[in-house]
């Protein structure tokens, strides 16, 4: 049973919808991973200086910054390593 419910802001899910379709389908398949979310999972960082419990998961040259609270993780922005941050 997963431990946290996976779900986009509106800046999240527009940012999903400017990277290419194929990647698209990558990360979305990726995205379940953070179901069951632990300061273990691979690909993981927690990001430094910003407020809350922003981190990042890398997969490939695609980042995604999510925001977890106690049962949702919110995903931020979905983009290309350089252009996110």
């Amino acid at each position: 049973m997963p431990k946290y419910i996976v779900k986009f802001t509106d800046y999240g899910y527009k940012s999903l919808g400017q990277i290419a379709a194929s990647d698209a389908k990558r990360v979305l398949k990726k995205l379940k991973i953070l179901e069951n979310f632990s300061s273990q999972t691979q690909n993981i960082k927690k990001m430094k200086g910003s407020a809350g419990q922003v981190y990042r998961l890398r997969i490939g040259d695609i980042r995604v910054l999510f925001e977890r609270d106690k049962i949702t993780i919110w995903i931020l922005e979905i983009g290309y390593r350089g252009s996110i941050y």
